[in-house]
């Protein structure tokens, strides 16, 4: 038996360059280089800010390149229990998990990560009667919320016939992790600005070469609501 620390879903990188030498300054330095952190470092790049990303390997080695390859916009609780205790909050939970798909969305369109997308929805699916009977509810607190969400009966809605129905959710699909952690990784090369930068340090002693060209300006810039300025193009 032979332990791997990558996925199948895409080799190892091979483009690196030396690592930096000496200490380094910069606005931020974001710690970890899977979707969370690459996505943080290419935004607060885009804010002109100047960015440092620290990763222990390379860019998309953990769990973000060996995932199932499912984007969902599904809440991670129960949402009857959430419902239950959370009623007034429940309409925000969805708002922000509809959002955290949306976002990937514009993430992946934005630098034009070829990781293989396909925008189907994702069923929160049921093998059972009491199952669907529980997804039926499920699918009724959802709309109540706000969730772009159906309840669908299996064989109606072309479901494999282990699966008697479930809960449609209309954002999100699938996609090919590895790529989309790759894609992600040569972002900074595709995407350079002169508002700031985005520089990587790995560990090992080797960084990947995507940095964008230099530029100090400040991190936070403000409209005239007092909130955070959009760059042209981001996500809403």
């Amino acid at each position: 038996m032979t332990y791997s620390a990558f996925s199948g879903w895409a080799d190892r990188p091979t483009d690196f360059t030396p690592m930096p030498e000496g200490e380094l300054t910069c606005d931020i330095a974001v710690i970890g280089d899977g979707y969370a952190g690459m996505a943080a470092a290419l935004r607060l790049a885009e804010h002109a800010a100047d960015v440092v990303l620290s990763e222990s390997g390379f860019c998309g080695r953990g769990g973000s390149s060996r995932n199932a390859g499912y984007l969902p916009n599904a809440l991670a609780g129960d949402p009857q229990l959430l419902n239950t205790l959370y009623a007034h909050r429940l309409p925000g939970l969805v708002r922000y998990a509809d959002e955290a798909a949306r976002f990937t969305e514009w993430l992946i369109g934005r630098p034009a990560v070829d990781c293989d997308y396909v925008p189907t929805g994702n069923v929160i699916a049921a093998v059972s009667p009491g199952q669907l009977r529980r997804t039926e509810r499920y699918a009724g607190i959802l709309r109540r919320a706000g969730a772009d969400a159906e309840f669908v009966e299996g064989r109606d809605f072309g479901l494999p016939h282990t699966f008697l129905g479930g809960v449609f959710e209309r954002a999100g699909g699938l996609l090919n992790p590895g790529k989309f952690a790759l894609g992600l990784r040569a972002a900074p090369s595709r995407t350079a600005s002169a508002a700031g930068r985005c520089r990587r340090r790995s560990a090992d002693g080797r960084a990947p070469a995507a940095v964008s060209p230099p530029a100090r300006c400040l991190l936070r810039r403000r409209g005239a609501s007092g909130r955070p300025a959009r760059t042209p193009g981001s996500p809403p």
